[in-house]
């Protein structure tokens, strides 16, 4: 038996899940200003990846009454990946300097560790 042309099928697909996004980002992040300020999901497994889809392409869609449906071919999502990276710094503070009454801010150890995130954040 012969499939249909332009049918979809599973093995042209690269969407079938391991650590997969549940979304499907289809426009580009300038146009999507809700969705890319929107949370981010988290990494399960050391390969994150996630979707991407396109809008279907303007074209004629105008029908003839009685006339044949054919099916129109689907492009496959697009499938971008992140490795996982174990990132680490470290601080040390002297007890005595934590215990005593510093200027701008209460703990330095917690002053040093968001010094050390913001510069990783950053990177």
């Amino acid at each position: 038996m012969a499939v249909p042309t332009n049918t979809t099928q599973t093995y042209t697909r690269v969407n079938i899940r391991e650590d997969l996004g549940d979304v499907i980002y289809s426009i580009a992040p300038v146009d999507t200003p809700v969705l890319t300020m929107a949370k981010k999901m988290t990494a399960t497994a050391k390969l994150h990846e996630w979707n991407i889809d396109s809008l279907a392409q303007e074209g004629v869609n105008k029908h003839v009454e009685g006339d044949d449906d054919t099916a129109e071919a689907s492009a496959a999502t697009v499938r971008p990946g992140n490795r996982t990276q174990i990132l680490k710094k470290t601080a040390s503070v002297a007890g005595s300097l934590e215990s005593v009454d510093s200027a701008g801010f209460k703990s330095q150890m917690a002053y040093q560790m968001q010094k050390r995130y913001s510069m990783s954040a950053a990177a």
